[in-house]
């Protein structure tokens, strides 16, 4: 069946030229599925911006290539006309233009251009339906009802508030603020409803989720208050229809898979006189429901790999993986020979179905927007900038934390704070003065080659940055702590309280790269340090003095086993221990011939980094030497969380 995309990309058929350039305000070629199809073709995409960057990256990349006649290039730009654009670039390329407004005739482009793109591909099939006469509200109207199902009259309640809402963010649906507003204006008229933070949990599915659980704690806790055993059929007797949402048959159904998926977390209580289909959401160990419920979780998850999975596909998996494996260090100690052996089938179907997904996909990350969300950690400070508004900011980077060592965080620090959790794509290769100085820099390692194997530069770049978005020095603060700390307090003296903090913490990349145990002995270091209260008197501290917080890390980290030593003496310039780098393509790929691995290449890279990554689990060390790394393109080492910070029972605005 014809889809929008296809009306984008029948601009690309043979025979291709060597240079296009598109007018893109709507972003439209940023769809994952669009990129795709122009890499099927062969072609390059790239994004102008401003015109120095541009250039360099033209020159340094791109200009040979298309002297040879070796590359299809589309360059894409927001800007309304082309007057920026490099005279010799227009006077050699094809203009295009694509517009959501041609599209989607009759339909406002403000609403439009608002949309998550994969509500596109159901907008088109239905569009030709839309009778309105173009104001906004037949617009949201119609956007509602086709799009995620929602009819402002079926809400008349809380519960079938809460249904609604769960059936939109289950759906991972993202509504558009103009959506967002119109459905909380017209739910905040129902008595029942006033006073609720109706838009928070419209927009966010952090806060909804946040509030689901406040509910299934107190459904939980006022059944066990009852002190008898609690049949199925005398449930609707002891909990009153309206007084629990999970008494609604809609959302009842699903709260297996919530739990499964990580949306909801389980109550700590004795299970004994509670209905057995609440099993999966309390936490025990009578019957071994500890282990069950992780292995459930497990089967979901690789249930939800065997799909076609997108890059948001894999930010969300990315964080149960994380939640997965958290749990197994916790079970680690049983003798049960299922469970080791679920986690590690696990493994090595993220390990295989991720590379294959990174060589198709990763080149394309770079060129998607940073709104709603950052993608990858080169666009976070850009994202930053857009969320100041007047307030102060503050990023702390947790200088190599997978998705691992962040579930053990947030369960530790869950009761005293909310946490809306997303992801980010590091760079490949994984290692700290790649990724690091490209969170500090908010540029692709390309623009700081000159620093690439270094860190000492990051406030400079910070400064840079937030220099260039009309900040001051000044205003701008750049922390590293290095050493093991008992208190954040001695650091606090040392910081004014300015509009911008970067606090990086160094912690966890020392613990991985020392560690003697694996991941288990990295959890016992990390409980150690979580149960001195630094990061909790750190997280409070900022937010009394009015910073918005958010976390992340440049790189995550794996367990590996070495396959061998490589004897090269001074051929590679980075020696890592899951990565090693050359200055030439030649002498990577003999390398890779000969000592296995992955070779890798990126745009985005500078244009003498050629890097051979080890596979899989696998080292360049000693044979069957275990240890903790990273460097290369796992999932644990690539994708890493991107976290916003809020006190627990805050709302957020």
């Amino acid at each position: 069946m014809k889809n929008w995309r296809d009306e984008i990309l029948k601009h690309f058929s043979e025979p291709i030229p060597a240079l296009t350039i598109v007018v893109d305000p709507d972003e439209l070629l940023c769809d994952e599925r669009i990129m795709q199809g122009l890499n099927e073709k062969g072609i390059k995409l790239v994004e102008y911006q401003e015109p120095v960057s541009f250039r360099y990256l033209f020159e340094s990349v791109y200009r040979d290539a298309l002297a040879k006649a070796s590359l299809c290039l589309v360059v894409r730009t927001k800007l309304a006309t082309l007057d920026q654009i490099p005279y010799d670039l227009l006077a050699r390329s094809v203009q295009l233009r694509f517009s959501v407004s041609v599209l989607f005739p009759g339909l406002s482009r403000s609403i439009l251009s608002t949309l998550d793109k994969a509500d596109y591909e159901r907008l088109y099939e239905v569009r030709d339906q839309y009778q309105g006469t173009g104001s906004d509200s037949e617009a949201m109207e119609f956007l509602m009802n086709h799009l995620y199902g929602v009819y402002i009259a079926s809400v008349n309640s809380k519960t079938s508030l809460l249904r609604v809402l769960l059936s939109i963010h289950y759906a991972d649906h993202k509504i558009p603020e103009l959506i967002a507003d119109y459905m909380s204006s017209k739910w905040s008229k129902i008595s029942a409803l006033k006073g609720l933070p109706l838009k928070e949990w419209i927009s966010a599915s952090g806060s909804f989720y946040n509030y689901l659980q406040i509910e299934w704690n107190n459904f939980i806790q006022g059944l066990a208050l009852k002190g008898q055993a609690i049949k199925e059929i005398e449930l609707e007797q002891v909990v009153h229809e309206g007084l629990s949402p999970f008494m609604e048959g809609d959302i009842r159904s699903r709260v297996d898979n919530l739990f499964a998926e990580g949306k909801l977390r389980p109550v700590k209580i004795r299970p004994g006189s509670l209905p057995k289909w609440v099993a999966f959401g309390i936490e025990s160990d009578i019957f071994g429901q500890a282990r069950l419920r992780l292995l459930e979780q497990i089967y979901h998850m690789s249930e939800k790999l065997e799909g076609k999975l997108t890059y948001k596909d894999w930010m969300k998996l990315a964080l149960l993986y994380g939640e997965i494996n958290q749990k197994g260090l916790l079970l680690s100690n049983e003798r049960e020979d299922d469970l080791p052996t679920a986690l590690k089938q696990l493994q090595i179907q993220v390990d295989r179905l991720f590379h294959s997904w990174v060589l198709h996909n990763f080149q394309n990350l770079s060129n998607l927007p940073y709104l709603p969300l950052p993608v990858m950690v080169h666009h976070i400070p850009h994202f930053l900038a857009s969320q100041l508004n007047g307030s102060r900011m503050a990023l702390l980077v947790l200088d190599g934390m997978s998705v691992v060592q962040w579930a053990q965080i947030r369960e530790s620090l869950s009761p005293l704070f909310d946490f809306q959790q997303n992801a980010v794509y590091s760079w490949i290769p994984t290692v700290t003065s790649i990724a690091r100085q490209s969170i500090f820099a908010g540029e692709m390692p390309i623009y700081f080659s000159h620093s690439i194997t270094t860190t000492a530069k990051e406030e400079a770049h910070w400064q840079r940055f937030w220099a260039n978005c009309g900040l001051g020095k000044m205003y701008v603060d750049y922390l590293r702590i290095a050493e093991y700390p008992g208190s954040y307090a001695k650091f606090q003296r040392l910081l004014p309280k300015n509009k911008v903090r970067a606090i990086v913490v160094d912690l966890i990349d020392q613990l991985a790269h020392s560690a003697l145990q694996g991941q288990r002995g990295i959890y016992e270091e990390m409980k150690l340090w979580l149960d001195s209260g630094f990061l909790q008197d750190m997280l409070s501290s900022l937010i009394d003095d009015g910073y918005q917080i958010y976390i992340t890390s440049d790189h995550g980290n794996r367990e590996c086993t070495g396959t061998g030593k490589i004897s090269e003496g001074v051929l590679a310039y980075t020696k890592g221990e899951r990565v090693r780098v050359y200055h030439s393509k030649v002498l990577r790929d003999q390398a890779a011939s000969q000592y296995g691995g992955t070779p890798w290449n990126s745009s985005g890279l500078p244009q003498n980094m050629h890097a051979l990554l080890a596979l899989e689990a696998g080292a360049f060390v000693t044979k069957d030497e275990q240890l903790i790394s990273h460097g290369s393109m796992s999932a644990e080492e690539v994708i890493v969380p991107f976290i916003k910070v809020l006190p627990r029972g805050r709302k957020e605005h």
